[in-house]
């Protein structure tokens, strides 16, 4: 019996992964075989609770409760609410003025911000004109796609800088033969060479 077992020993720590394989099997066993044991006798225990000084044992007997009788209460609503829940209170959130009192903006129709809207479409456009006005245009070169704009050169798609206001630019988008197209802001200008007479 005693060589059996040297030989199984042997046979087990022979190849490692074996003798991980069993060592593993037997730790979860164990505790799966623990748990089983918690879970069977789970135990039982209880917390008192501290008693109140009026329920300490006295010498004296025990004393019966009065029980009364509840009456009937009649809830009453009113009909309107005396407080708006929408209304700022002014209280906890006072106005800058001093009368306290709301101030209403007048609301504008939208045909005067239409109307309004397009007066500053116009004044843009008026503007743009005028720093394109301000531009001359010296030569055109059709084949390369090139312009001489105020003794500087400009390819296409080059942004056009005017002197009077540098925040504008205008994009050199076509060249032709007399005449270049420049766009600013969804608008499009046309400039044209200037004949020695003008």
């Amino acid at each position: 019996m005693h060589d059996k077992l040297k030989v199984l020993w042997i046979q087990l720590t022979g190849d490692k992964r074996r003798l991980s394989i069993l060592g593993v099997t037997l730790l979860v066993g164990l505790l799966l075989w623990a748990r089983l044991i918690v879970v069977s006798n789970i135990p039982r225990t209880a917390v008192a609770n501290t008693p109140a000084p009026a329920q300490a044992k006295s010498d004296r007997p025990a004393e019966t409760e009065v029980v009364r009788p509840v009456e009937n209460l009649t809830a009453r609503l009113v009909s309107v609410p005396d407080h708006d829940p929408f209304v700022i209170s002014p209280v906890y959130f006072p106005k800058s003025n001093p009368d306290g009192q709301m101030l209403i903006e007048p609301t504008k129709s939208s045909l005067d911000m239409a109307e309004e809207a397009k007066a500053a479409e116009a004044r843009r456009t008026q503007q743009l004109t005028a720093l394109v006005q301000s531009l001359k245009l010296e030569a055109v070169m059709t084949g390369r796609s090139m312009a001489l704009i105020n003794g500087k050169v400009y390819r296409l798609s080059d942004p056009v800088t005017v002197k009077l206001d540098p925040s504008v630019s205008f994009i050199l988008s076509i060249v032709e033969q007399r005449s270049v197209t420049l766009t600013c802001e969804g608008r499009t200008f046309e400039l044209k060479i200037s004949t020695p007479g003008e």
